[in-house]
């Protein structure tokens, strides 16, 4: 995670509507977002991820950590 949020980055407002999906964002200097989910369940599944009302669809495998950049 460290090479993707860069040094002064400000970490924004996330939540999630699922118990088993832990997610985090950070804005970096330069205006790119970073979005980190962590899908804690055994279950793999499909996430939405919202943003400024624009959903994009990902896929989570069970137990993973996934960095999507923005």
């Amino acid at each position: 995670m460290k090479t993707y949020v860069k040094q002064n980055a400000q970490r924004i407002a996330t939540s999630s509507n699922r118990d088993f999906l832990l997610s985090t964002t950070f804005m970096n200097e330069n205006g790119q977002m970073v979005n980190v989910i962590m899908n804690e369940s055994d279950n793999d599944t499909d996430v939405n991820l919202w943003i400024e009302g624009k959903a994009t669809k990902l896929f989570s495998p069970a137990h993973s950590i996934q960095t999507v950049l923005l």
